[in-house]
Order: structure tokens, then C-alpha cells, then sequence
């Protein structure tokens, strides 16, 4: 069964967005640090949802996405959070 002509535009829309943001982030980052950009990862994950969100992996790709992001997050703000607490690091 194919999709309504309605669908195929949202999702060209929802591709066309992702692909656009994860080229800018490719266009201004240096190349080491895209892998620990947020706003790549979630560009990422958005084009995935977009195409295969009916597949059997996307709740694992869903955690693993999200446990990567926390980690980005701890990295970056652990050390702040400790500080602000008067926890030696």
C-alpha cells in the first residue's frame, strides 16, 4: 500500500531539515568534535525516526541515543555541578 502524497511531503520536509542541520553542524565544527556534538546526534536520530521508526531496533536506538546524549551532558557538566557543591573533583 503506498502513502498518502501528504505523508511523502512531511517526510521529504522532516528529511530535508534533518540533513540541513546536520550539514551546518558538519560546516562549522571541526571534524574531531562532530562526534560529541548534540545537535549532530540528534540530527541523526531525527533522519533514522524519520525513516525506520516501525523498526524492531528503533526503541534500542532510542536508549542508546539518549544514554549518549546523557553522557555528552555528564561530561560537560559534571565538573561545573561539583564545583557549584564545594566537591573537590
Amino acid at each position: 500500500m503506498t502513502e498518502p502524497a501528504d505523508s511523502r511531503r512531511a517526510k521529504i520536509a522532516e528529511l530535508s531539515a534533518a540533513a540541513g542541520i546536520l550539514l551546518w553542524r558538519l560546516i562549522v565544527l571541526p571534524l574531531p568534535a562532530v562526534p560529541m556534538d548534540w545537535m549532530t546526534i540528534l540530527a541523526i536520530y531525527w533522519a533514522y525516526t524519520v525513516l525506520a521508526h516501525r523498526s524492531k531496533h528503533w526503541p534500542w536506538v532510542t536508549v542508546g541515543t539518549m544514554a549518549l546524549l546523557a553522557g555528552i551532558y555528564l561530561q560537560g557538566q559534571f565538573p561545573f555541578t561539583l564545583d557549584v557543591l564545594g566537591i573537590p573533583s
